[in-house]
């Protein structure tokens, strides 16, 4: 048996100031700060973007509204073109 192997790992840190944390103890600590600090940036976040905001509610909706019928439109319009030439018969041009 070596010297060492009584020796804590906390007893060799010490003199540096330094100690060691378990990990179970380690990650109950630092998971609510973490979602504080979450919770926090959310709040803030959405309050500087209401505050800057170029557009009123209803009006960011209605736009948002238009926006969304356009692309269905353009979906529906380039389904529609591209299975009519699907569909189509090719032109066959005779040289009569």
């Amino acid at each position: 048996m070596s010297y060492f192997s009584n020796v804590r790992q906390n007893d060799l840190l010490r003199p540096f100031g330094l100690r060691r944390i378990s990990v179970t103890r380690r990650m109950g600590n630092a998971i609510a700060p973490t979602f504080a600090v979450l919770g926090l940036g959310l709040v803030i976040g959405a309050g500087v973007a209401l505050l800057f905001a170029p557009k009123t509610g209803r009006e960011f909706r209605n736009d948002l509204g238009r926006r969304a019928n356009q692309l269905t439109d353009t979906v529906r319009n380039g389904a529609l073109k591209r299975n009519e030439n699907e569909w189509s018969t090719p032109n066959v041009s005779s040289n009569t």
